[in-house]
């Protein structure tokens, strides 16, 4: 990208921790406090206030000491539930450095205040022995992952973490930074940007405004927090960030890359498809503009894999692999999954196997000989082929199971509330139709943890 941060500051043996996701114990709550409704209802006083204190001290003491912890080597979880279900499904609560294979961001919209959009990332940590869920909660998840990354190989993180390590800071500080910029409100530009978008000759639009010559270091800040601007959901000031770059220089190709993503952010959040696909035909500039960096193409055909254009994800990708001598592991990786989106087993085997040969990370060359093996064995062994096609549907049957439990359970509290103020029966039918809906949820949670692995 255009403005990395050319010295990162080195990691320090500084202990970083971030709070674990909450779903598991607010559920926890939800079922010990419906448990305690249900002792109340059959007049079992003394156990219902015992579930009480279960539900209102017990598991948010166990939340709160539940937490990640990076200590620059290895990261683990400390909470004692994990534990125990890391022992039952033969799992970890530790990864050391060298044993992390994969690391995924997904940017979640939360909601929307005018035109700000607000994000919640959800970073995804795997390792041969455990995975670990890491969400933007609060500031400490910054730190966490900035340092978490730092001490990673580039081959392990995927586009969006490389965006966070280099490009999420503080709100309150990146205010300031736009303030000194002379940036417009998110208000003011909502009312221009179908003008903004519609320039085709930035220069002749905005030569009243900037001067010819600025020193590169102007561009670099501004695409700098463009990129910060983006992160933390303000899509239209970044953009205006990126105009204004590349108005000062429209021809390169890192700058385009940038304004390309962040556009396609911006269409995304709108659902607007007439951007979607000049986020697109800018990406195709880009693409022109890099030439021989492979590095830049690399990572545009990995974002033309996620705008889901695989045609010029694979031409891009494999122009990588025809410029590098050593070959390229994020490449390989790329052609290998564009493969299997397209059913051709035969050809992931193939990019796979490449891949474990263009890496020196030992996890990750294991991880790509791993996944070599399994999609060989799948194209060649027709009975383990059966297997994993029975896993997933029954897999995919239980996700649906788990969505109708849930709404019968629900159906059941409204039978409950209804009988409580007409008949006694039908508070009776509620409570047995939500206690087994519950029972068959926690079920078939269990066994989609179990499902989620693939047959040995």
């Amino acid at each position: 990208m255009r403005c990395e941060l050319r010295h990162e500051k080195a990691i320090e043996n500084e202990i970083y921790k971030l709070c674990a996701p909450s779903n598991g114990y607010l559920s926890s709550i939800f079922l010990i406090l419906f448990v305690a409704s249900f002792l109340i209802y059959l007049e079992r006083d003394q156990l219902a206030l015992l579930s009480l204190a279960l539900a209102f001290f017990v598991v948010p003491f166990l939340l709160l000491t539940d937490k990640f912890v990076f200590d620059g080597n290895k990261i683990r979880r400390t909470g004692i539930f994990p534990k125990i279900w890391a022992f039952l499904n033969s799992k970890r609560t530790a990864l050391r450095l060298e044993e992390i294979n994969k690391v995924e961001t997904v940017a979640l919209r939360v909601f929307r205040s005018g035109s700000k959009v607000f994000y919640r990332y959800r970073t995804m940590v795997r390792g041969e022995k455990a995975e670990f869920v890491l969400l933007s909660t609060n500031k400490s998840y910054r730190k966490f992952i900035k340092a978490l990354a730092l001490k990673l190989p580039e081959e392990a993180l995927d586009l969006k973490t490389i965006e966070i390590k280099h490009f999420l800071v503080d709100p309150k500080r990146l205010e300031l930074e736009s303030e000194r910029l002379g940036l417009p409100s998110d208000e003011f530009l909502e009312e221009l940007i179908d003008k903004i978008l519609r320039e085709k000759n930035h220069r002749k639009n905005c030569s009243n405004l900037y001067p010819v010559t600025v020193e590169p270091e102007k561009i670099d800040r501004l695409c700098k927090i463009g990129n910060q601007l983006k992160l933390s959901g303000h899509l239209l000031r970044a953009l205006e960030c990126f105009r204004r770059s590349l108005f000062l220089n429209p021809s390169d190709a890192g700058l385009i890359f940038d304004y390309a993503r962040c556009l396609f952010s911006f269409a995304d959040s709108e659902k607007n498809s007439k951007l979607k696909r000049r986020a697109i035909a800018a990406l195709k500039l880009a693409e022109m503009h890099a030439k021989k960096d492979k590095r830049l193409l690399s990572l545009i055909a990995e974002s033309y894999y996620l705008f889901g254009d695989l045609k010029n994800a694979r031409k891009t990708f494999q122009k990588v692999l025809d410029l590098s001598v050593d070959g390229d592991f994020r490449s390989a990786c790329g052609l290998a999954e564009i493969a299997l989106r397209e059913g051709k087993l035969k050809q992931a085997v193939h990019y796979f196997s490449m891949a474990s040969y263009f890496t020196q990370h030992k996890s990750l060359k294991k991880w790509a000989e791993s996944e070599a093996k399994y999609f060989s064995r799948l194209d060649t062994d027709y009975d383990y082929a059966e297997k994993e096609i029975a896993r997933m549907n029954w897999l995919k049957n239980v996700l649906v199971a788990k969505k109708i439990s849930l709404k019968t359970a629900l159906l059941g509290f409204a039978a409950i509330l209804i009988g409580i103020l007409t008949d006694d029966w039908l508070i009776d039918f509620g409570w047995a139709v939500s206690t087994l809906s519950l029972l068959c949820w926690l079920g078939f949670n269990a066994s989609n943890s179990f499902l989620m692995e693939r047959t040995p």
